[in-house]
């Protein structure tokens, strides 16, 4: 993420994280600055 508008909190930008795949989802783990960690994605048909 970049260029990142709002209520930011304590984020800083831009933010790198690192994905995991698996089967048709990813899960966004843990990295220094990264807050979205622990999120998963799944996609939708």
């Amino acid at each position: 993420m970049s260029d990142a508008t709002g209520a930011l909190g304590d984020a800083s930008f831009p933010m790198t994280c690192p994905i995991t795949k698996s089967g048709s989802s990813f899960t966004v783990t843990e990295a220094e600055g990264c807050l979205l960690a622990g999120l998963q994605f799944e996609r939708v048909h």
